[in-house]
């Protein structure tokens, strides 16, 4: 699938909606704008189908070209040209993750060279005591294809 008024392809599509998924950002397809919650996207995602969409990201599913879909069941996972393995090598400067958490496999963009500290504090009990919390997220469970 190729949108040749703007030369975009279905795995700049991908990429673009792993982003903005995972961002909790607005998406733009085919006119409509998605105002998407984050989300962890799967590899499935872009070929399952969705009955009753209940969040913004299952409409934009829903939305999606069922020539896109078809596109994407073979090229997702193809091992070293499939769209999963080019956002992991890199790809007009955006680069992806795949992740496992148990049994589940996640895509996510690459936001950082490197492993990322998050700290935070907060206040309870009327800000009497307070709480820090320092997450070390090295993303060690990330996989190269």
């Amino acid at each position: 699938m190729v949108d040749k008024k703007k030369n975009i392809t279905g795995l700049d599509i991908f990429i673009d909606i792993i982003e903005k998924a995972y961002q909790g950002a607005s998406f733009q397809y085919d006119k409509e704008t998605f105002r998407l919650a984050p989300t962890l996207v799967r590899p499935a995602d872009f070929h399952r189908k969705t009955c009753n969409a209940k969040t913004s990201y299952e409409s934009l599913l829903n939305s999606l070209d069922p020539a896109f879909k078809t596109l994407a069941a073979s090229e997702v996972y193809r091992t070293d040209t499939g769209w999963i393995a080019k956002g992991v090598n890199g790809y007009n400067g955006h680069k992806i993750r795949k992740i496992t958490a148990g049994e589940e496999v996640f895509l996510l963009p690459n936001i950082s060279k490197q492993p990322t500290v998050g700290i935070d504090t907060s206040g309870c009990r009327d800000n009497i005591n307070t709480v820090m919390v320092v997450c070390s997220i090295p993303d060690c469970e990330g996989e190269t294809v």
